[in-house]
């Protein structure tokens, strides 16, 4: 955490309270939260306009970016720290607008603030993909972000670009004739890790499944989301050895789908 001693010699002019008694003018030792991780040494008469120009320095974050608040009252630029009864030891949070992209089916942009709430970003990327809440997972350089948890808990700054994995359902038709076998499976997995679920159900060996998409033969340690594979899409199985007739009459997680 970074310690600052802010000199409030020029801030004087930009506001000069009247303090009634001397301790109103005491230098006090403040912590910066939030967005931030940092201690500041202030005199109790420094109008919050001159702190944000002093967390400015210290953070890079623009003083007319900043939202300052403290025990859930915000800060306003023309009152000295005085007047929102802030004491040596506490802590002010910081806040600041954003803007980051969600890398899923598409690069999507979003302008929101640091202390948003994951759960907020889902939603928002519900409304644009139509993927709910539930079946998205959201990281940020590998590491997997919580409902409820914000943007600065995982130091996600102005820029930064987050992954989203969906829980999708595609369906796989060409293993019997007039029938589907339907997979739920993350659009981060890979062609074998979807291989895999069909010989759970249906006993092909991997290395005998053939998968295409649109007549394109899918590789083994592509994603679905490199290959552009979402919910509902359908692939082609193909098996390069003749199948056993015992292999038809699988019968679980199929559905008759005349043609």
């Amino acid at each position: 955490m970074e310690a600052v001693s802010e000199d409030v010699s020029d801030s004087q002019s930009v506001y000069a309270p009247t303090c009634p008694t001397p301790a109103m003018d005491a230098r006090i030792h403040i912590t910066i939260g939030g967005a931030a991780a940092l201690e500041m040494d202030v005199l109790r008469s420094l109008p919050i306009s001159a702190l944000k120009v002093g967390i400015e320095k210290a953070t890079g974050v623009k003083a007319v970016n900043q939202m300052l608040t403290f025990n859930g009252e915000e800060l306003r630029d023309q009152f000295p720290v005085w007047a929102f009864h802030i004491e040596t030891g506490d802590s002010i949070i910081l806040d600041a607008p954003i803007s980051i992209h969600i890398n899923g089916r598409t690069l999507m942009a979003l302008d929101l603030l640091r202390s948003a709430k994951i759960t907020y970003i889902k939603q928002a990327v519900e409304k644009a993909t139509a993927t709910s809440v539930e079946r998205q997972q959201l990281s940020y350089r590998g590491e997997f972000c919580g409902n409820d948890t914000m943007l600065w808990d995982y130091g996600i700054v102005n820029g930064a670009v987050l992954d989203l994995d969906e829980l999708v359902r595609i369906r796989i038709v060409g293993i019997v004739k007039f029938a589907a076998m339907f997979v739920e499976i993350w659009t981060s997995s890979t062609v074998t890790a979807l291989k895999k679920l069909i010989k759970e159900e249906t006993g092909i060996p991997i290395a005998n499944q053939r998968l295409y998409k649109n007549n394109r033969s899918l590789e083994n340690m592509d994603t679905l989301r490199e290959l552009g594979i979402f919910d509902g899409d359908v692939l082609n199985l193909e098996r390069n050895i003749l199948m056993p007739e015992a292999e038809k009459v699988k019968v679980v997680y199929y559905v008759d789908t005349p043609l």
